[in-house]
């Protein structure tokens, strides 16, 4: 018998502290087509074509308790993932130039957050769920807003909306806000340990242009 620890997946002797690209969102675009409109003319579009999206997760799992148990438990994971603006693009409301206090923080689809345990952003705690994720900004700082999907699907705000619908029920995580030399682009997203001697806690470092956003990240379990 051995005593139960948790660990980050190690993948050729490294930890597993991944981002990735999510498949199949490369494949060519289709040629555009004109925008169709049903009797009441309202535009809709039959398709629609993914930019690139990646994902940016911790991963953690247990060492067995039983020798005679061959697989590792897991508590799960926590995942961002989100699309890939980029710094220059024509009309994209960025932080130094947004019409009012929000940035939905992506491209396309909303970013999303899910975990399977629960956590702790900047000191506040949330359970284990799925989550939209946007940016809010202040005339006293940047904020990370969470917000249960449901409260979008009701009145039905699509991102692309984010600052032309009210929006109720976020909750909000205060970020840390830097400008630096170096420009991002496109969108970065990284969780990133930060102490080598508990595997659990993290920064969550969002790049884009010139600046960088971050608050810290505690796994709970």
């Amino acid at each position: 018998m051995r005593a139960p620890t948790h660990l980050l997946f190690l993948a050729a002797g490294a930890l597993l502290l991944t981002s990735c690209t999510i498949p199949g969102t490369q494949t060519p675009e289709p040629a555009p087509r004109a925008p169709q409109f049903d009797q009441s003319g309202r535009k809709f579009v039959g398709w629609d074509t993914m930019h690139e999206r990646r994902c940016t997760r911790l991963i953690y799992f247990h060492e067995t308790v039983d020798d005679d148990e061959p697989w590792p438990s897991s508590p799960g994971e926590l995942a961002i993932e989100y699309g890939l603006p980029e710094w220059q693009e024509p009309g994209l409301a960025r932080l130094d130039r947004l019409p009012i206090a929000r940035w939905r923080l992506g491209k396309d689809h909303w970013t999303n957050l899910d975990a399977t345990f629960p956590f702790e952003l900047g000191g506040l705690r949330f359970e284990p769920g799925y989550y939209y994720l946007f940016v809010e900004q202040h005339d006293d700082g940047c904020q990370l807003c969470l917000i249960d999907p449901a409260r979008v699907r009701q009145p039905g705000i699509d991102a692309w909306h984010l600052n032309r619908r009210p929006l109720d029920g976020a909750i909000a995580v205060p970020l840390v806000v830097q400008q630096v030399d170096e420009v991002v682009d496109p969108l970065e997203i990284e969780l990133l340990l930060t102490d080598p001697n508990d595997d659990r806690l993290a920064e969550l470092v969002i790049r884009f242009g010139p600046y960088r956003l971050a608050c810290a990240v505690r796994a709970l379990f």
